[in-house]
Formats: structure tokens, C-alpha cells, sequence
């Protein structure tokens, strides 16, 4: 019974010893990092990184000396003497502490690929507001980087605490030994991952896009707003977001309006009718351009772009300093246009014409038509009881042939009487019954006089003068345009100085929607594209690439003076 008891009491001292001995590991190790701790941050006065590698890395830091701590005091708190086969709860308590050591050390290491990414955005917010837009691009790679890394990392991490476990070392052997089998299998079922994870690296350091590029993708108008590992961001015109995959960019054209320069040209084409005065309305395109605050005051052209069929397609060739500033523009001037052609030129606006012609026959059935005349006169005559003609008579009426010119004199008189008793009698039905609902008085009659084209001068003349005492078509007393309450309709000419509903916007800009409103000029901030040093450092990486695929010649040089930096001429935009 004594040496039950006693085995119990040494057994009881040694758990005690073993927890003392792992606990002063835990508070070693807390020791130890504080002081290290401690370092750093006298270090980081001096040193951004070394604060950014503080903030990040202090809890894993712990964590691993802690780890390591208890390990060292689980060692020497139950030490193993040799040739004794190690207890069953030694090796598990290791294997537990190994395991917390690993995840520590994962949990560290990216830590510290964050620490990267920190570092370049420090590095950003401390070069100011002026360089933030130059370094998007180093942003953008570090953000790509550190998604990489982490995943690498804690893909080790994972692998490293399952090959801890001999059944799993095992079956890694196993992998191995079928790498061929295992790598083709993954490959195909990680193809679209995979092909999107090497499209967003490749976006990242090609440089095809970066963050605020303006864009056309699918045929909508946006922005880049943000660039992952396996997919981008565009935030449309109308605040919609529209995810695409990374391979999208790498394997399909899409339009980048900001790649180098965001002034842009653009088109405004109109069809109208072949009487259109077109140095007229050449003439009224420079006027609203150099009365526009919109254009930038490079290109501005007046065109007849096409002349087939029965129309005359115009086009306003216009530019503008970014790609929301030209979308005003160009609704700046299609709408003044269109308003133009309605109060200065209505004779232009598209038609379609049509020509009606006579066509006449020339079979020749005067012998059937004078048999049924004869039939019809036997009848009347039978009906009103007048003698019947002999049947020689019939016979030689129905057996006459007629001369075509007179048949054809005889048909035309025959359908213009028609056509004037059918005029007599609309004319006397409207005198004597009327239309239904309206009086003699009251009816519309047309106009004897003829139609003549009247310019602006004399439309304007025509509406200030005295309406007293007007008559309206066919007599009737015309309505006071001068009374107030009288209903009319809004001309086209008063409808002009006429201000938007509904909007808050300068003189010019009704219809904008980058310009004119502080809503709209918000929405123009987001469109305006990168900033100007982000397009100056693409035009020297441009140029200095231009440089070493081919040295420039006296030709060339002479071009980019003509034609500007890239030494050729603007193709026709359509």
C-alpha cells in the first residue's frame, strides 16, 4: 500500500515538474518576443519597414516563440534517458507541439508577405497625392504578388503538417512515384483556375491595363475599378459592375481609351435630304463648338460622308480632352444640330418620295364589251317596253370593230367624268348633309395659295405681327394666339431658350452627363482615366520600345513632325 502511494506522490511531483517546465518555456518565450518586440519598434522610428514588420508580424512572432517555449520545457521537463523506449503521451504531445510550431510558422511567413505590400503602399501615401496615380501600377503587382505568395505559403504550410503523419508521408511517396498520372489529371480539372491565375499575373506585369483605365468591353463603357488574380472589376457608365475573368483581357479584343493619351476624336453623323445647305450647317457646327466649353479645340470638321439612295449622311468629326467631356460633346452638338435643321432648314430633314404613274392596256375587247352592251339594251328595252332591234342589227353591233385610238380617247373621257361626278357629289353631299358633327361654317377648306419657303426673319416678322381679325382655312375666324389662356403649342423656335426639367445644370449642358452638375462632374472624376504622369511613363515606355525595334530614318522623323508621335496618319473613324 506504501509503495502505491508513493509511485502516486512521484508521479503527481513529476506532472507538476513537467507543467512548471512548460509554463517557464511559455513565459521564456513571451519574454523573448517582447524584447524583440521592444527593438523593432525603436527600430521602426528610424525605419518604416521595421514598423510595418512589427504590426504584422508581432502576434505569429509569439506565437512561434510560445510554441517553441513549452516544446523546450516539455524536453526538459521530462527528459528521456537512454535505451528507454519514449512514452505513448511523450510523442503525441510532441507531435501536437510540432503541428502548432508549423501553423505558427505559416501564419508568420505571410505575415511577412504582407509586409510587402505594406511597404509599397507606404511608400506611395508618402510620395503624396502626385505620384499615387504613377504608382497604381506597382499597387496593382504587389496586390497580384502577395495573392500568390499567400497561397503558396499556405499550401506549404498544409503540406508540411501532413507529411508529420507517417501515413501521409506514405502517400506522398505514392503521389510521387505517379506524378505523370496525378499532374495531367490536374491539369484538366484546373484548367480554367489555372489559365485565369497565370491571365491575372499577366495583366499584372504586361501592363495592358491598369487600374482607371477607360474601356469598351461587350460593347459597354466603363472603367478598370479593381484587378484580382482571377478576375477584373469594370464599373460601367451607369454604376453597374460587370466581372469579367482574367482571360478575357488575354484572349479577346477589347478597346482601351487611355492606354496612352485620353483626348479622343468622335463622330456625330445625321441623315438628311439632298437640299440640305451644307456650308449652312457647317457654318452652325463652328459656332456651337467655339461656343462650347466642351471642345478642346483641335479637330472640329463638318463632312458629307455618304450620298447613296435617296439621303445625304452628314458627320460632325469633333474632340475632346477625355472620354467623358467628348460624350457631352457629342450630345452637345447632335441635339443642336437636329434643332437647327428643324427651325433654319425643316426642308432638309429626311423624306422619301414616290411617283404614281398611269399605265394602260392594250388588249383589244371591243367585241366582248359591245356583246354585253347589247345584252344590257335588250334588257332595258324589254323593261320599258321599247321595240327590240332586228337580229342582223345585234349581230352586226356585236361583230364592229372599234379603232383603238378612239377606244382609248373613249375610256379616258369615260374615267374623267367619272371623276368629276364623284367631285360633285362629296361637293354636294358637304353643302347639303354635311360631316357628321361639325357645321358648314366650321370646315376646313384648303388654301388657294401657293407654297412658298419662308426664312427665319420672316417666320419671327410673321408671329409678332397683329392677329386681329385673322381667318383661319376656308374662312373660319382664327384663334388668338395673343390670348394667354388659349390653348396652343409650343413652336420650335420658343422651345429653344426653353430650360431642362427636372435638372440643375449650366447653359449648354442639359444633356450632359460628365458636365454641367455636380452630380455629373462626381461621375466624371471616376471616368477621367489615369493621371498624367501615369500616361507620360506609358509614352516613354513606348517610344523607348519604338526605339529598339527599328532605329528611326530622315522618312520617319519627317512623318512624326507631320502626323505627331506616332508617325502616321488618322485612319477615316468610323
Amino acid at each position: 500500500m506504501s509503495m502505491t502511494i508513493d509511485a502516486t506522490i512521484d508521479t503527481t511531483v513529476d506532472v507538476i515538474a513537467l507543467v512548471m517546465w512548460v509554463a517557464g518555456g511559455v513565459v521564456a518565450g513571451l519574454l523573448v518576443s517582447y524584447v524583440v518586440t521592444g527593438i523593432t519598434r525603436v527600430l521602426a522610428r528610424r525605419h518604416p519597414v521595421a514598423g510595418i514588420i512589427t504590426r504584422r508580424g508581432r502576434r505569429p512572432f509569439q506565437a512561434m516563440l510560445v510554441v517553441a517555449g513549452a516544446w523546450v520545457g516539455l524536453v526538459l521537463g521530462a527528459p528521456l534517458a537512454t535505451g528507454i523506449r519514449e512514452p505513448g503521451w511523450r510523442a503525441v504531445a510532441q507531435h501536437v507541439l510540432l503541428i502548432l510550431l508549423i501553423s505558427a510558422g505559416t501564419w508568420f511567413v505571410a505575415q511577412m508577405v504582407r509586409v510587402v505590400e505594406d511597404a509599397a503602399l507606404e511608400h506611395i501615401r508618402a510620395r503624396g497625392g502626385a505620384a499615387s496615380g504613377r504608382d497604381r501600377r506597382v499597387q496593382t503587382q504587389a496586390q497580384v504578388l502577395r495573392r500568390v505568395a499567400f497561397a503558396v505559403v499556405v499550401i506549404l504550410g498544409i503540406a508540411a503538417a501532413m507529411l508529420t503523419f507517417p501515413g501521409a508521408r506514405a502517400a506522398g511517396a505514392s503521389l510521387l512515384a505517379s506524378a505523370g498520372i496525378v499532374s495531367v489529371v490536374a491539369g484538366l480539372a484546373a484548367q480554367t483556375t489555372l489559365g485565369n491565375l497565370i491571365a491575372g499575373l499577366q495583366l499584372a506585369f504586361t501592363d495592358a491595363i491598369r487600374v482607371d483605365d477607360i474601356v469598351i468591353v461587350e460593347g459597354e463603357f466603363g472603367y478598370i475599378e479593381e484587378i484580382t488574380l482571377t478576375y477584373v472589376v469594370v464599373r460601367l457608365w451607369d454604376d453597374r459592375r460587370m466581372i469579367m475573368p482574367s482571360t478575357y483581357f488575354t484572349t479577346t479584343p477589347f478597346e482601351n481609351w487611355t492606354r496612352q493619351a485620353p483626348a479622343l476624336l468622335g463622330t456625330v453623323e445625321l441623315d438628311v435630304d439632298w437640299r440640305v445647305p451644307v456650308p449652312a450647317m457647317r457654318a452652325e457646327l463652328v459656332r456651337l463648338l467655339e461656343g462650347s466649353d466642351l471642345w478642346d479645340k483641335r479637330v472640329g470638321v463638318f463632312q458629307v460622308h455618304d450620298a447613296t439612295g435617296g439621303l445625304i449622311r452628314v458627320r460632325a468629326l469633333v474632340s475632346g480632352k477625355d472620354a467623358p467631356t467628348l460624350t457631352d460633346l457629342k450630345y452637345y452638338v447632335r441635339e443642336n444640330l437636329v434643332d437647327w435643321l428643324q427651325t433654319h432648314a425643316p426642308y432638309a430633314l429626311p423624306r422619301q418620295r414616290t411617283m404614281e404613274e398611269w399605265v394602260e392596256t392594250t388588249d383589244d375587247r371591243a367585241g366582248e364589251l359591245y356583246g354585253e352592251l347589247a345584252e344590257e339594251l335588250t334588257e332595258l328595252a324589254d323593261l320599258d317596253g321599247a321595240e327590240t332591234p332586228e337580229p342582223d342589227t345585234l349581230a352586226l353591233a356585236q361583230t364592229r370593230q372599234e379603232n383603238p385610238e378612239e377606244r382609248r380617247r373613249r375610256e379616258t373621257e369615260a374615267r374623267r367624268a367619272r371623276r368629276r361626278a364623284a367631285r360633285e357629289d362629296r361637293r354636294r353631299a358637304r353643302e347639303h348633309g354635311g360631316l357628321p358633327g361639325r357645321a358648314a361654317e366650321e370646315r376646313a377648306r384648303p388654301s388657294s395659295d401657293a407654297t412658298r419657303v419662308l426664312d427665319l426673319s420672316e417666320v419671327e416678322a410673321a408671329g409678332a405681327g397683329d392677329h386681329s381679325g385673322a381667318r383661319g382655312a376656308g374662312g373660319a375666324p382664327a384663334v388668338d394666339r395673343a390670348d394667354p389662356s388659349a390653348p396652343r403649342r409650343t413652336s420650335i423656335i420658343d422651345r429653344v431658350d426653353l430650360p431642362a426639367v427636372g435638372r440643375e445644370a449650366r447653359t449648354g449642358h442639359e444633356a450632359s452627363v460628365f458636365t454641367g452638375s455636380k452630380e455629373a462632374e462626381e461621375r466624371a472624376r471616376a471616368f477621367t482615366g489615369p493621371s498624367a504622369e501615369v500616361l507620360q511613363e506609358r509614352e516613354i515606355t513606348a517610344e523607348r520600345k519604338r526605339a529598339e525595334e527599328s532605329p528611326r530614318t530622315p522618312t520617319e522623323g519627317r512623318a512624326g513632325e507631320l502626323y505627331g508621335k506616332d508617325g502616321a496618319p488618322d485612319g477615316d473613324a468610323e
